[in-house]
């Protein structure tokens, strides 16, 4: 069982790579500002459309094999209000626990178990909000300390918030989750080391900062005192070195199980262009004490999926190792097909986010685009094309899938 659901990855490199590479675990905030974050659960409603935004690649997150959590758009006269559903019967049908008004996808969340959760979302271009809950019905937070800080939560109360402060990193503390923030540290980085792109606590002591480097590896830094003071570490460098015209990232844990291994993505492009770059996975046990030799991913989308078994995709292929990224076994997933609607017709589905619970329940969030061929505005389908997302669970390890949402 994971202790925190699977850490999205967020757009880390999105500013200079184009990467969306992210992190886990779950939750989010409110749609009226004036309830601070407390809405009563809605009446369950069938299973909806994944969402995806320029932030947050669309997915669903389970806990279990009942519960889940699945973030969703919702069309309005204006911007796109937002949703956070939940789920207790596998997906049969989901009730709203929290919406904001903008259309904005959380910066990072962490959901800890079926009703304990944190979200950071930037509710106005000059605020981080943070919403924590307890219950997964009432929310409590407040504003982070600085609009581009990094945020990690490690209960619904105790979290951190880092940010850039001229040639200094700031770190702050809450333990009344995000109501309050109390100064914590200050210490002196490189530029390039950018909490905000990620930073995550794997416990209460232990906390890991990354960065994005152009022409050189980027660099790690570690706590283990809580955030109190930070170091650099230096990680086996891969055999791939990173040119002038390149660019390296450190991104977040994208999972996170109470006894398992830490692991953590470098991700490298040899020149512009998401299509060239190349991902490795260095492990670390629990203390974060050493970090193993950079492991190939045959793919940027993963997640980890108990001691030594992870997951990942790309395109409709499924890659499966039990060794903790040393050899991959590669599945030709059966994916369903996408059912035409307005009369467009869409090509087959594609995994965009694993989520497996073991070796063989697992989730997955899938994407289907237009199929522009003939009609009456081709080019306009081929500039524009529709989207259709969904969600699919497997019993049997990978090799088959069937949609949760009918409608999707």
């Amino acid at each position: 069982m994971q202790r925190g659901g699977t850490r999205l990855r967020l757009g880390i490199a999105a500013a200079l790579a184009g990467l969306a590479a992210v992190a886990v675990l779950v939750a989010v905030p409110a749609l009226e500002r004036a309830a601070a974050g407390q809405r009563p659960r809605a009446a369950a409603t069938p299973a909806p459309n994944v969402l995806s935004t320029a932030g947050l690649s669309g997915r669903a997150w389970f806990v279990s094999a009942a519960a889940g959590w699945v973030l969703v758009e919702v069309p309005t006269a204006g911007l796109p209000r937002m949703e956070l559903l939940s789920t207790a019967d596998a997906g049969v049908t989901f009730q709203r626990t929290l919406a904001w008004d903008g259309g904005a996808a959380p910066e990072t969340l962490r959901l800890f178990d079926a009703n304990r959760a944190f979200v950071a979302v930037r509710v106005r271009p000059e605020a981080l909000h943070v919403f924590t809950t307890l219950d997964g019905v009432h929310w409590r937070g407040g504003d982070s300390p600085s609009p581009a800080a990094g945020v990690s939560f490690v209960d619904p109360s105790t979290g951190w918030a880092a940010y850039r402060r001229g040639a200094s990193v700031v770190v702050d503390r809450t333990a009344d989750g995000g109501q309050t923030w109390s100064h914590l540290a200050t210490f002196a980085a490189p530029p390039e080391v950018d909490p905000h792109a990620w930073l995550d606590f794997v416990d209460a002591r232990d906390g890991l900062m990354g960065s994005l480097a152009p022409g050189r590896l980027a660099s790690l830094y570690a706590t283990h005192d809580g955030g109190a003071t930070w170091a650099p570490v230096a990680l086996p460098p891969p055999a791939e070195r990173v040119g002038a015209a390149g660019s390296s990232v450190l991104s977040g844990i994208a999972a996170l199980s109470a006894d398992g291994p830490v692991p953590i993505q470098l991700t490298i492009f040899p020149r512009q262009g998401d299509r060239h770059a190349h991902s490795y996975l260095y492990v670390s046990s629990r203390g974060l004490g050493g970090w193993s030799q950079p492991r190939a991913l045959p793919a940027a989308e993963w997640q980890a999926a108990g001691q030594e078994r992870l997951v990942a995709t790309s395109g409709r292929v499924l890659f499966t190792s039990r060794d903790g990224a040393r050899t991959w076994r590669s599945v030709r997933a059966s994916l369903p097909l996408a059912a035409p609607a307005n009369g467009a017709a869409f090509q087959p589905f594609q995994f965009v986010a694993p989520a497996f619970l073991d070796d063989r329940v697992g989730w997955a969030t899938l994407v289907a685009t237009q199929r522009c061929e003939g009609g009456a505005h081709p080019q306009t389908c081929a500039e524009h094309p529709e989207v259709r997302w969904a969600i699919a669970r497997t019993t049997d390890g990978g090799s088959t899938w069937s949609l949760v949402d009918a409608h999707a």
